[in-house]
């Protein structure tokens, strides 16, 4: 679970402000979309017959979900 405060950092740093609410939002959707993330890279390594998640993993499985 990524905590809330490095997420309210990034937002300090673009000079935004961000609800409370909106922080806990935004913190809900990055932890759910890196679990995904996680899991179709492990899926995919898998697949290729490997124990180890590979950059290339990674890359794929981010094309693959944000379509």
């Amino acid at each position: 679970m990524i905590p809330v405060y490095p997420i309210a950092k990034i937002a300090k740093k673009m000079n935004a402000r961000i609800s409370k609410d909106a922080l806990e939002e935004l913190n809900y959707f990055l932890n759910d979309f890196s679990e995904n993330l996680a899991k179709n890279s492990i899926e995919l390594s898998k697949f290729a017959q490997r124990n180890t998640v590979m950059k290339k993993d990674i890359e794929f499985a981010f094309r693959r979900l944000r379509n």
